[in-house]
């Protein structure tokens, strides 16, 4: 080690030598160019080029440092003069490394914008400056709080004038009143940065790979051996890079780039509405070309469901889904809505008529009141059902509280009520529940009875997907750009399990096969390879089945839903709408050792009902039907005895009937219709009346007109860049938790104040 004079200091070059530099000779000034001639150099031999491009990329940076250690630095002095700031920075980081404390910038001073050189530092010990406490009124609100701020006087003011040519130390002071700690060194924030490598890793894991701190700290670990990684330092740096940038013209942005998709492909179809008085965005809906066709082939059964906390400005996100012809979930449609109302709900849905003109048959929601007004007024004919799942939360949610210890009961009875299979008995059940429960009276007779309550719903997982690709909350470009992945991914999957079936090797013929071997031709010419595998099954089971009787004498499996092969609906009620000529026979079927029956009526027109109503429920023949089939030549098979929205993309696309032009002409004949009989029931009234519909006519046809006129304006003159961010509606305090109140619990609860401790007002409305 070498020992300097007092008026010697050491600088440490970057080529790893130490040059000592002789202030005598030089009138007070240090000379840093390393030309001059009282310059001692001192080579390291220790160290040969040929090893240091051996070095390790993490030893090379976590030993940096270390390698000043082993040397003494100078105490800085008044009139010490470095060349550039960067000088600075590292001299200081050297002089505290081997003193154990942290040096922090307390000053920068600089001159104006046009030039922005740095005039004047101060560098002071992080112990600087003095705690200032918040105190409360209130003793027991206090909370004792820590600082490592003890006023330490240590500090070094650095001063480069105009007229100077180097920078200078005008004044320090380099006593500290605290302890300095060796530790300081290893556990100081300052001393824990991670290198760039390091950092770039953490970004990928988190923007790219959405993984958690634990499994980033196990690769990270087995990457970079010899480095350090805190918890909280890698948490940091997680939440830094999932925090995007906000956008300042985020909404044009979007509205820019789906039109800009629309213009390169007509298929797009794209709404949007602008708050007129602030002019940011309302809502916006889009479907792409692919999803327009999904829409139409498989719009029998959609679902909907919206997700929350999904972009920087808390939008719902509004999903619609449905299954395609290879049981998978497709995203048919989406949508950004400012809030869920009713009004924001008939927007969406007469934006899907007006972008694929079908409505679905079966429209299945989360039980939103705001939804199913919506149904009512724009989707006449639709069959809404409500999912079982949020049924259920809904009843804890609002009758746990009320019914206290008796609400496992409740939900015993209620579920044997929803479960029966006639709708006599589901009457005859519900009034018994709410006789029994007083209390639901209200709840259930509002919420719950005017709806179906059948099914789940399967877009909660398309929700989950979607909801775990982003990092924190995107901005709206970007979480339609997450949308545009999750739709490539679904098309990516379904064109990878058509061509693996297409060219799969041949395999063995199974029991389906044997037993019924040009069905299964038929089958494995339409379906695809996931109903065809179902469809198979269904003969399969069919061999375990047995006749019993031709039914004489009607009976019911009484056993619903206590085990397996039960009854969907009792045969009563099945054979309710259906005239007795139009039955052939009825066959009881039953599996063999087990205690459940079900029903198969063969009907006249060769088609078939069964109790177990997979046909009805599922779109597939079932395991009942296919043992008749074996037995009765009354039993008559016809592939589109299955709907058609099981066959390959081959078979739809060759059957696909255009239903356009035919619902075109329905609404043409239904309105047509409804013209003629006003204008005859008008004509029969007398003059008066004949009045009154004219006026009616052309009131009617000028506000469309003026209608018609007003949107073309719109968009004539739509300009994407007037459009500003839409207004982020932030609750005030703390996230609400998801939490079910008890019957012990107070549900009473008053405001208190946080700083008098006055019940009745919070502590901003505070007078005291």
């Amino acid at each position: 080690m070498i020992q300097p004079n007092s008026n010697e200091e050491i600088i440490l070059s970057s080529n790893n030598e130490i040059t000592l530099l002789n202030n005598s000779n030089n009138n007070g000034e240090i000379n840093l160019n390393g030309n001059d001639s009282n310059e001692t150099t001192l080579p390291d031999n220790n160290i040969q080029s040929s090893d240091i491009n051996k070095i390790d990329l993490e030893d090379s940076i976590t030993n940096t440092t270390n390698s000043f250690s082993s040397q003494t630095i100078a105490i800085p002095f008044v009139g010490q003069v470095f060349e550039t700031w960067d000088d600075v920075d590292k001299y200081l980081h050297e002089y505290t490394w081997q003193e154990k404390f942290i040096v922090i910038r307390t000053r920068n001073d600089r001159d104006p914008p046009s030039e922005r050189t740095c005039r004047r530092r101060t560098y002071a010990c992080d112990h600087q400056d003095t705690y200032g406490p918040k105190k409360s009124v209130i003793l027991e609100n206090q909370r004792n709080s820590k600082s490592k701020r003890t006023g330490c006087p240590w500090h070094v003011n650095i001063n480069f004038s105009k007229k100077a040519t180097v920078i200078s130390v005008t004044s320090l002071n380099i006593n500290h009143n605290h302890p300095l700690d060796p530790m300081t060194n290893t556990y100081a924030t300052k001393n824990r940065t991670l290198p760039e490598a390091v950092e770039r890793e953490i970004c990928f894991y988190t923007a790219e790979g959405n993984l958690n701190a634990t499994i980033q700290c196990r690769l990270l670990s087995a990457k970079f051996p010899n480095i350090t990684i805190y918890p909280r330092d890698l948490q940091n740096l997680m939440q830094k890079y999932k925090v995007a940038d906000r956008q300042e013209n985020d909404a044009s942005n979007l509205l820019r780039q789906l039109l800009t998709k629309k213009t390169e492909e007509p298929g797009w179809e794209v709404f949007w509405e602008i708050n007129r008085e602030t002019k940011s965005l309302d809502k916006v809906f889009w479907m792409s070309p692919e999803q327009v066709q999904l829409w139409m082939t498989y719009h029998d059964v959609i679902l909907n469901d919206n997700i929350h906390k999904t972009n920087q400005f808390n939008m719902p996100l509004s999903l619609f889904t449905a299954i395609d012809n290879h049981f998978r979930t497709r995203l048919v449609a989406q949508a950004l809505v400012n809030d869920e109302t009713k009004e924001t709900y008939e927007w969406l849905l007469t934006s899907t008529l007006q972008a694929t003109n079908h409505t679905p048959r079966v429209f299945i929601t989360d039980s939103d009141p705001g939804m199913d007004a919506a149904i009512d007024s724009q989707y006449s004919g639709v069959y809404p059902l409500h999912c079982i799942y949020h049924i259920f939360q809904n009843l804890m949610r609002n009758l746990k509280a009320p019914l206290g210890a008796s609400y496992n009961d409740f939900v015993k009875d209620f579920y044997l009520c929803r479960n029966d299979l006639s709708p006599t008995g589901f009457d005859v059940q519900w009034n018994k529940l709410i006789t029994m429960y007083p209390k639901t009276a209200n709840y259930l007779n509002s919420e719950l009875y005017s709806t179906g309550i059948s099914s789940t719903s399967r877009v909660e997982s398309e929700n989950a997907v979607i909801k775990n690709i982003p990092q924190g909350r995107p901005s709206l470009c970007g979480l339609v750009t997450i949308l545009d992945l999750r739709l490539r991914d679904e098309a990516q999957y379904v064109n990878y399990n058509e061509w693996y079936h297409a060219n799969a090797s041949a395999q063995l013929s199974g029991a389906s096969a044997e037993c019924f071997p040009e069905v299964d031709r038929i089958l494995k010419k339409y379906l695809t390879e996931e109903m065809l595998s179902r469809q198979r099954h269904e003969i399969i089971q069919s061999l375990y089945y047995c006749t019993i009787m031709e039914i004489v004498e009607l009976s019911d499996d009484k056993q619903t839903e206590k085990g397996y092969d039960t009854q969907q609906i009792h045969l009563s009620s099945l054979l309710e709408d259906l005239p007795p000529k139009d039955i052939i026979i009825t066959y009881k079927v039953q599996r063999r050792n087990c205690v459940h029956v079900n029903f198969v009526i063969i009907l006249t027109d060769r088609s078939h009902l069964c109790t177990c109503m997979l046909l009805i429920n599922f779109g597939l023949i079932c395991r009942h039907f296919w043992h008749i089939f074996a037995i009765d030549s009354n039993a008559f098979f016809h592939v589109t005895l299955i709907p058609r929205r099981w066959y390959n993309n081959e078979k739809i696309q060759d059957l696909h009937l255009d239903e356009q032009p035919y619902i075109k002409r329905r609404d043409y004949g239904e309105t047509f219709g409804l013209a003629r009989k006003a204008v005859r029931s008008a004509v029969k009234a007398g003059s008066e009346s004949i009045y009154h519909l004219k006026k009616c006519l052309n009131e009617w046809s000028a506000e469309e007109q003026r209608l018609v006129r007003i949107k073309d304006n719109d968009k004539e003159n739509f300009n994407p860049d007037q459009v500003e961010n839409p207004i982020e509606r932030r609750q005030k305090g703390r996230p609400a938790v998801k939490h079910f109140k008890s019957s012990t619990e107070n549900k009473n609860s008053k405001n208190k104040c946080g700083k008098c401790g006055t019940i009745g007002h919070y502590a901003p409305t505070c007078n005291k």
